[in-house]
Protein backbone atom coordinates (compact mmCIF):
# COMPACT_ATOMS: atom_id res chain seq x y z
CA UNK A 1 0.00 0.00 0.00
CA UNK A 2 1.71 3.46 -0.97
CA UNK A 3 1.58 5.74 1.37
CA UNK A 4 0.19 9.51 0.85
CA UNK A 5 2.89 11.92 0.28
CA UNK A 6 1.76 15.65 1.38
CA UNK A 7 2.41 18.37 -0.79
CA UNK A 8 5.91 20.44 -0.35
CA UNK A 9 4.78 23.67 1.21
CA UNK A 10 7.32 26.72 1.84
CA UNK A 11 6.19 29.61 3.78
CA UNK A 12 4.58 31.09 6.47
CA UNK A 13 1.83 29.36 8.60
CA UNK A 14 -1.93 29.40 7.42
CA UNK A 15 -3.63 32.02 8.53
CA UNK A 16 -0.17 34.12 9.62
CA UNK A 17 1.07 37.28 7.42
CA UNK A 18 4.27 38.88 8.56
CA UNK A 19 3.98 42.85 8.89
CA UNK A 20 6.14 44.71 5.96
CA UNK A 21 10.50 44.61 7.06
CA UNK A 22 9.40 41.82 9.93
CA UNK A 23 12.19 39.20 10.12
CA UNK A 24 12.06 36.27 12.36
CA UNK A 25 15.07 34.44 14.10
CA UNK A 26 13.15 31.55 14.46
CA UNK A 27 11.77 28.54 11.57
CA UNK A 28 10.61 25.84 11.72
CA UNK A 29 10.19 22.56 9.98
CA UNK A 30 7.73 19.96 10.36
CA UNK A 31 7.47 16.59 8.73
CA UNK A 32 4.59 14.04 9.13
CA UNK A 33 3.32 11.13 6.91
CA UNK A 34 -0.16 12.08 8.02
CA UNK A 35 -2.01 14.96 6.63
CA UNK A 36 -4.23 15.27 9.45
CA UNK A 37 -1.44 15.49 11.64
CA UNK A 38 0.64 17.92 9.19
CA UNK A 39 -2.66 20.26 8.97
CA UNK A 40 -2.61 20.14 13.43
CA UNK A 41 0.92 21.08 13.33
CA UNK A 42 0.66 23.86 10.86
CA UNK A 43 -2.64 25.29 12.69
CA UNK A 44 -0.16 25.38 16.23
CA UNK A 45 2.29 26.78 14.77
CA UNK A 46 0.03 29.41 12.94
CA UNK A 47 -0.98 30.53 16.28
CA UNK A 48 2.46 31.11 17.36
CA UNK A 49 3.19 33.27 14.13
CA UNK A 50 6.06 30.83 13.74
CA UNK A 51 7.04 30.65 9.57
CA UNK A 52 7.36 27.36 8.46
CA UNK A 53 8.47 24.89 5.99
CA UNK A 54 6.76 21.32 5.78
CA UNK A 55 9.11 18.72 4.73
CA UNK A 56 8.18 16.04 1.74
CA UNK A 57 10.15 13.38 3.46
CA UNK A 58 13.22 12.55 5.87
CA UNK A 59 15.79 13.64 3.36
CA UNK A 60 13.93 16.82 3.06
CA UNK A 61 14.10 17.49 6.52
CA UNK A 62 17.91 16.25 6.83
CA UNK A 63 18.71 18.64 4.09
CA UNK A 64 17.10 21.91 5.76
CA UNK A 65 18.39 21.20 9.05
CA UNK A 66 21.74 20.98 7.81
CA UNK A 67 22.18 23.61 5.69
CA UNK A 68 22.28 21.77 2.05
CA UNK A 69 19.12 23.89 0.73
CA UNK A 70 20.66 27.64 -0.85
CA UNK A 71 18.53 30.08 0.08
CA UNK A 72 17.33 28.53 2.92
CA UNK A 73 18.29 29.63 6.65
CA UNK A 74 19.30 26.84 9.11
CA UNK A 75 15.52 26.54 10.86
CA UNK A 76 15.85 26.57 14.84
CA UNK A 77 12.77 24.09 15.42
CA UNK A 78 11.97 20.41 14.18
CA UNK A 79 8.55 19.13 14.42
CA UNK A 80 8.98 15.20 13.34
CA UNK A 81 5.98 12.91 13.28
CA UNK A 82 8.46 9.30 14.32
CA UNK A 83 4.94 7.00 14.68
CA UNK A 84 5.64 5.65 10.98
CA UNK A 85 9.14 5.99 10.23
CA UNK A 86 11.03 2.93 8.82
CA UNK A 87 14.48 2.04 10.45
CA UNK A 88 16.13 3.29 7.41
CA UNK A 89 14.74 6.88 7.89
CA UNK A 90 15.29 7.26 11.81
CA UNK A 91 19.24 6.41 10.74
CA UNK A 92 19.14 9.04 8.18
CA UNK A 93 17.74 11.45 10.81
CA UNK A 94 21.26 10.82 12.88
CA UNK A 95 22.69 13.02 10.46
CA UNK A 96 21.11 16.33 11.89
CA UNK A 97 23.10 16.39 15.26
CA UNK A 98 25.95 15.06 13.50
CA UNK A 99 25.74 17.96 11.67
CA UNK A 100 26.28 20.05 14.06
CA UNK A 101 22.30 21.21 13.88
CA UNK A 102 21.79 21.86 17.80
CA UNK A 103 17.97 23.66 17.59
CA UNK A 104 14.84 22.37 19.81
CA UNK A 105 13.57 18.87 17.98
CA UNK A 106 10.00 17.74 18.94
CA UNK A 107 8.24 14.43 18.36
CA UNK A 108 4.97 13.52 17.70
CA UNK A 109 4.16 9.86 18.99
CA UNK A 110 6.23 7.24 20.58
CA UNK A 111 10.04 8.15 21.05
CA UNK A 112 11.61 5.07 23.55
CA UNK A 113 14.54 6.53 25.78
CA UNK A 114 17.13 5.24 23.11
CA UNK A 115 15.55 7.58 20.34
CA UNK A 116 15.45 10.39 22.66
CA UNK A 117 19.31 10.24 23.17
CA UNK A 118 20.51 9.26 19.88
CA UNK A 119 18.71 12.31 18.30
CA UNK A 120 18.96 14.78 21.09
CA UNK A 121 15.08 14.66 21.30
CA UNK A 122 14.07 18.10 23.35
CA UNK A 123 10.33 17.14 23.81
CA UNK A 124 7.49 14.71 23.01
CA UNK A 125 4.12 14.68 22.67
CA UNK A 126 1.86 11.26 22.89
CA UNK A 127 -1.83 11.82 21.36
CA UNK A 128 -4.49 13.15 22.27
CA UNK A 129 -3.12 16.10 20.18
CA UNK A 130 -4.89 19.42 21.14
CA UNK A 131 -5.43 22.45 20.64
CA UNK A 132 -2.39 24.78 21.86
CA UNK A 133 -0.31 21.78 23.56
CA UNK A 134 2.48 22.20 20.56
CA UNK A 135 2.55 25.64 21.38
CA UNK A 136 2.97 24.85 25.01
CA UNK A 137 6.07 22.68 24.50
CA UNK A 138 7.70 24.80 22.36
CA UNK A 139 7.11 28.28 24.72
CA UNK A 140 8.22 25.70 27.43
CA UNK A 141 11.56 24.43 25.91
CA UNK A 142 12.21 28.19 24.81
CA UNK A 143 11.56 29.32 28.09
CA UNK A 144 13.99 26.56 30.08
CA UNK A 145 16.57 27.17 27.51
CA UNK A 146 16.38 31.36 28.32
CA UNK A 147 16.73 30.81 32.02
CA UNK A 148 19.20 28.76 31.86
CA UNK A 149 21.52 30.98 29.56
CA UNK A 150 24.38 32.81 31.59
CA UNK A 151 25.40 35.71 29.47
CA UNK A 152 28.65 36.31 29.57
CA UNK A 153 30.27 39.87 29.61
CA UNK A 154 32.33 40.96 26.89
CA UNK A 155 35.09 43.14 28.86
Amino acid sequence: MAREKPSTRVGFASGFEPRHGETFDHRAVIYSQRSERIHWMESELARSGMPLVIAHDVPHVVAMLVGELQNLARPAVLVLDVDELTEGEVVHLHRIRESGWSGVMVVLGSAPPSLRAALGIDRTLSPPYVENALCKEIARHAQDSTASTVPIPIC
